[in-house]
């Protein structure tokens, strides 16, 4: 008749002692990726705020409620930027995330693309 072996106190110091670092890192994996601004989080944001065929008004007011510095600008096009220590783009580096929005002549929004951008470790 074959006994089951029992946890003892130092098989249960082994097991800690291997997996703790591994969770230590997988913790510091994740919050490291899901915190502050990502291009992923800013495209949800897009998608669910703003309507399709929204006007150039509301996506301007949209990007001032969301702290986005609106650079270069034309009757067609609408350049956002968003950079600071919110911005996540790397584990390691700062960035900023770039925002190109596309209107049709009466002002409609047509497209946008987000782009993720790494300025320095």
């Amino acid at each position: 008749m074959l006994t089951r072996p029992r946890l003892t106190v130092r098989r249960l110091m082994v097991v800690v002692v291997l997996f703790a670092p591994l969770a230590a890192a997988g913790s510091w994996y994740w919050r490291a990726t899901h915190r502050g601004w990502t291009v992923g989080r800013v495209e949800y944001l897009i998608r669910t705020e703003l309507p399709k065929h929204g006007e150039r008004e509301k996506v301007i007011a949209w990007c001032e409620r969301h702290g986005i510095f609106i650079g270069a600008s034309s009757s067609t096009r609408i350049y956002g930027i968003m950079s600071g220590p919110d911005v996540n783009v790397d584990l390691l580096g700062s960035g900023e995330i770039d925002i190109f929005f596309s209107f049709d002549a009466r002002g409609r929004l047509m497209d946008y693309r987000v782009d993720g951008a790494i300025i320095g470790l």
